[in-house]
């Protein structure tokens, strides 16, 4: 198995060496890992919670040594978590073609001015979800990600709206039609929220429009590595996926989930 999902301090607001994740990858029994740390955005803003322009080597060269490190024990990947925000493609574009990454993961972190764990007006969720979703099939319709992120992301900071399932039925079939993949996020399972992202009956919308999966783990600290994997593996196959995938040189990798435990 692969976690596909992982940050590091360079962030601001993650714990522990990429040596310390590693390590705690060989230690559950991962194949390999893929280090997905945020992006930088224009004018090094928000860089409190994020990558900034100029950290973007050193990062590349903290990975580049983890992987020496572990030399033939696991499989250590680059990749990048990049916000979609209206009116940065071009921003974003740059990054990619400027650099070498093995996986993209495409997140909506806010809505409109609306940051990472605002509430919304409890009196128009639909609303707020509308919009969101908007965002996401957006993203998918950017042509920079292999994944979409978190796909029900806002449900870790307000409830979930009355026909939810309906409501992220487009943003499904557009995941689907742009040939992307779906960020298996475990990190709801640590939490209050209970629930992967996205949730058993998401998945099973997913799975017969045929989007591959990327198990990952949100991993901020090497304790998190690989969290809640088989509660994920059981799910993933109850909904009806025999494989995932993980991404090298962008390139999506199936391996079976079959008889994994």
């Amino acid at each position: 198995m692969f976690d596909s999902h992982i940050h590091t301090p360079l962030c601001h607001h993650a714990t522990g060496a990429p040596l310390e994740y590693a390590l705690e990858a060989v230690h559950v029994g991962l194949r390999g890992i893929c280090f997905t740390e945020h992006m930088p955005l224009p004018n090094d803003r928000d860089s409190q919670v994020r990558l900034t322009k100029n950290s973007l080597l050193a990062y590349r060269d903290m990975i580049k040594g983890t992987q020496l490190l572990c030399n033939n024990d696991l499989e250590v990947r680059c990749g990048l978590e990049m916000d979609f925000i209206p009116g940065i493609e071009a921003f974003s574009r740059d990054l990619l073609t400027n650099f070498e990454w093995d996986y993209i993961i495409g997140s909506v972190h806010r809505v409109g001015e609306m940051a990472y764990g605002s509430p919304p007006d409890q009196k128009d969720l639909t609303s707020y979800w509308k919009n969101y979703y908007q965002l996401v099939i957006a993203a998918a319709q950017s042509g920079l990600y292999d994944s979409i992120g978190h796909l029900d992301l806002p449900r870790r900071w307000t409830v979930a709206p009355d026909r939810h399932l309906e409501m992220v039925q487009p943003a499904l079939d557009a995941i689907s039609q742009h040939g992307l993949a779906l960020d298996f996020n475990t990190s709801g399972l640590r939490g209050q929220l209970g629930a992967p992202h996205p949730p058993l009956e998401f998945l099973r919308q997913a799975s017969r429009r045929n989007i591959p999966l990327v198990l990952g783990s949100d991993a901020h600290s090497p304790d998190a590595v690989g969290s809640h994997f088989e509660s994920a593996l059981c799910l993933a196959r109850e909904a009806g996926y025999s494989q995932v995938v993980s991404f090298h040189k962008r390139v999506s990798e199936p391996y079976s989930i079959i008889n994994m435990v």
